[in-house]
């Protein structure tokens, strides 16, 4: 079974913003019966990858505090999981998260002389 990844990143900006990382996947055709699919992150493309969430579906937004370092890049795949145990990984997709604009200066004066 083949599942391709399609990431959406997504950022604040504003300081301290929260990031997320947005997974989907096409489910394979063919082979056994589908009951879910495990996410998995990794910082290294092609291994090392740990699962950080399970769904029915094949989607899964990352919120993982794990993930808040702004330029850090992270490598995703999906398996699919049923009866008969859980398929190889999907291709990896990358995503380095943002950084974030800084906060606008205030209290501008001007002094004339």
């Amino acid at each position: 079974m083949k599942l391709a990844i399609l990431f959406l990143l997504l950022g604040s900006a504003v300081a301290q913003a929260a990031h997320s990382v947005t997974l989907a996947c096409n489910p394979g055709t063919g082979g056994g019966q589908v009951t879910g699919f495990n996410a998995k992150r990794s910082t290294v493309a092609g291994s090392g990858y740990v699962v950080i969430g399970s769904a029915s579906t094949c989607s899964f937004t990352d919120t993982s505090t794990a993930i808040q370092t702004e330029g850090a890049t992270f490598h995703y795949v999906f398996s699919a999981t049923g009866p008969g145990g859980e398929s190889p990984n999907s291709n990896d997709a990358a995503a380095t998260i943002p950084f974030s604009v800084p906060a606008t200066p205030g209290g501008t004066t001007a002094v004339p002389h």
